[in-house]
């Protein structure tokens, strides 16, 4: 299992969240969040630093969808623009439905 951390600008949500549910995640959690990164230079040379509020998609999938999740993304996000965002892949050690007590691979999707 892996969880997969999405933070896009507000104006992506609906592509992201599209291109996830297309990728075979059942659903996700979805947080408002500030962001703020220490200055750089985009692509042209001009300088750019990122501030503002976006927000984070989170979800847990089976190890077997993972690439298909994060290809969907890319695509559907388009061409990639300073701040537009991050996708982070982390490993999950163990899951737990409270509702039902089903643990691991079955308490996911």
């Amino acid at each position: 299992m892996k969880k997969l951390e999405i933070t896009v600008r507000p104006h992506l949500v609906d592509l992201a969240k599209e291109a996830i549910l297309r990728g075979g995640a059942t659903g996700m959690t979805m947080s408002e969040v500030a962001s703020w990164t220490r200055p750089r230079f985009d692509p042209s040379g001009a300088p750019h630093q990122a501030s503002g509020l976006g927000v984070k998609l989170e979800l847990v999938v089976h190890d077997d969808l993972v690439d298909r999740v994060v290809d969907n993304l890319l695509r559907a996000l388009g061409p990639p623009r300073p701040s537009d965002g991050e996708i982070v892949v982390g490993a999950v050690d163990e899951a737990l439905r409270i509702r039902t007590g089903e643990i691991d691979e079955a308490a996911v999707g």
